[in-house]
């Protein structure tokens, strides 16, 4: 998915992929995909904000998959401009939830018992030498989701 920018969910429980950010063919990201081994499965309720370059990870609520996105950059061609916002799937439908702390763009979720962890990417607010107190903020506010 790199070349659209978009971001991979797997969802085991249903053993699928969902990408996220997909769609810049059609000159948008807010397009999000559910695939499995037998190809395309549906298309799932856009985005609320166009993405690229985002974090995205899934984990499980109440017996509920609940797909989570951060930051990224704005999905126009050319645009730098980085992102905090931080959208939840669940029950159907998109919600913006509280914002990453700093705007942030090509760092990574991955999902560990149940708990997202969001690393590495850039952030023109954050220096180098920062970036450790960033993940321990980013760690410690992940119950949040």
């Amino acid at each position: 998915t790199s070349k659209e920018h978009g971001c991979t969910i797997s969802d085991k429980g249903n053993r699928s992929v969902i990408i996220t950010g997909a769609g810049a063919r059609q000159g948008r990201w807010d397009r999000v995909l559910r695939y499995s081994l037998s190809g395309f499965v549906e298309e799932l309720p856009h985005l609320i904000h166009s993405r690229r370059g985002h974090a995205c990870a899934g984990y499980y609520k109440q017996g509920n998959f609940i797909l989570l996105v951060a930051g990224g950059s704005e999905a126009e061609y050319g645009s730098t401009t980085m992102m905090t916002s931080t959208e939840l799937y669940q029950v159907g439908e998109w919600r913006e939830v509280g914002p990453l702390p700093n705007p942030m763009s090509g760092h990574k979720a991955a999902t560990l018992s149940n708990a997202v962890f969001i690393a590495g990417g850039k952030s023109k607010e954050v220096k180098i030498s920062k970036k450790k107190k960033l993940l321990k903020r980013l760690l410690d506010g992940c119950n949040y989701f």
